[in-house]
């Protein structure tokens, strides 16, 4: 059966599409089109993300978003992990008519390491930081994990600014949203999905709560659950139900 809502779905900072891959399968086996754009400095090496900037991110996600449009018709179903998430929200805020539904896994919307909001002047200082363990499964992690080891520290606040950013505009969410968080995530806290359950005024919100994995809910224990949830629940708000 071939679906009729198309999806972009974007993933997270220092990621490739290796954490993608799972929903992107389950969803293209259902029926639905699906697009996977490399947003801006990722999927080659880290120093690719000196000097890109937040909005780069944006455009990326804007372009991918209209190109679906143009090939496959609208409006459009946008998933995003981490910052993917954060910018699948941005573009769900500024463009509702082509958006139908968000779905927000872990969004980048508050972070656990207490340095983030210092990042801007830390990065004078410290050019590089070490990526957070996103895995609560460490040999699942040392046999899937291909994100990027360390990255710029002024990079990571382009993503910090922006989370504040789209935080501001939250209560400009209109669409149906579903969120998913684990509650083991050490990387992007609860709060940040609790923030939006609170602030979106969208009609149709609601939540999934994961105990196992970490922040890698793609990738992690529980990572085919939440692939076939991403799935079930589009199957179902195209369905009506």
């Amino acid at each position: 059966m071939t679906r009729k809502m198309p999806v972009l779905l974007l993933h997270g900072f220092t990621s490739s599409l290796d954490c993608v891959k799972k929903p992107a399968a389950a969803l293209r086996a259902a029926g639905f089109e699906v697009a996977t754009p490399i947003l801006r400095g990722h999927g080659t090496k880290w120093q690719d993300l000196r000097g890109v900037k937040a909005a780069d991110w944006f455009e990326d996600g804007r372009r991918a978003l209209e190109a679906l449009i143009e090939k496959h018709g609208g409006p459009v179903a946008v998933v995003g992990l981490s910052m993917g998430g954060l910018v699948a929200l941005d573009l769900a805020i500024r463009f509702p008519d082509k958006v139908a539904i968000v779905i927000g896994a872990a969004p980048a919307l508050a972070f656990a390491n207490p340095l983030s909001p210092m990042s801007k002047y830390v990065g004078k200082v410290v050019k590089t930081f070490p990526s957070p363990n996103a895995f609560t499964d460490q040999e699942l992690r040392k046999k899937v994990d291909t994100n990027y080891k360390k990255f710029p520290t002024l990079t990571f606040a382009e993503l910090y600014a922006y989370s504040r950013d789209v935080r501001s505009r939250l209560q400009d969410l209109t669409v149906p949203v579903h969120l998913i968080h684990s509650l083991k995530d050490k990387v992007i806290p609860p709060s940040a999905t609790r923030f939006v359950l609170e602030t979106a005024r969208s009609e149709r919100k609601s939540v999934s709560w994961y105990s196992s994995s970490g922040h890698e809910l793609f990738l992690d224990l529980e990572s085919d659950a939440v692939a076939a949830e991403v799935r079930d629940v589009l199957i179902a708000f195209e369905d009506g139900k």
